[in-house]
């Protein structure tokens, strides 16, 4: 990635099998990561490469609008395509007016076994791409790993509610 740009990967376990999975699947391709209060994305925005992403945001500054474009797509894990396991996954990169210059990659995937991990993973590589963010980049950084962590957090949130609503009534 070059000298310059701070790389960044953070995981963990959203859930466990095929319908956890696939509650994962849904909410990654609906932009479900980003609702956090403090950063947002449309959720009718496409993960298929070439689509146009505008991340909004709050931290430090007034409400920021970040450009970005997806990149790549991975969905093998849609249904059909595997009997056993699959990953979905996409990366977006920044583009002119984004205050970072870089990629990000966000994937879901599952083991396989019904009982398996269900994992969900963000990873970046990143510098300042606008003098505002070299002026503050300990703060960028700062925020970077606070939005890994609100993410994960989101995506696993997900998951427990649709296994609720999956959940027989008593």
């Amino acid at each position: 990635y070059g000298r310059d740009f701070r790389t960044d990967c953070n995981a963990c376990v959203v859930g466990r099998g095929r319908e956890d999975f696939a509650a994962a699947r849904e909410a990654l391709l609906g932009w479900e990561h980003f609702q956090l209060g403090w950063t947002q994305v449309d959720k009718a925005t496409g993960t298929e490469p070439g689509s146009k992403v505008a991340v909004v945001a709050r931290a430090v500054l007034p409400w920021t609008i970040n450009p970005l474009e997806v990149v790549w797509l991975d969905d093998s894990g849609a249904p059909g395509r595997r009997a056993k396991g699959g990953r979905t996954a996409f990366a977006h990169g920044t583009t002119r007016g984004h205050l970072l210059s870089g990629e990000e990659r966000f994937a879901v995937e599952w083991d396989g076994g019904e009982v398996g991990e269900v994992r969900y993973e963000v990873a970046a590589f990143s510098r300042p791409g606008h003098p505002l963010a070299a002026a503050t980049y300990p703060v960028v950084r700062l925020l970077q790993r606070r939005f890994a962590q609100d993410s994960m957090k989101a995506l696993q949130g997900v998951v427990e509610q649709k296994r609720r609503e999956r959940a027989p009534k008593s």
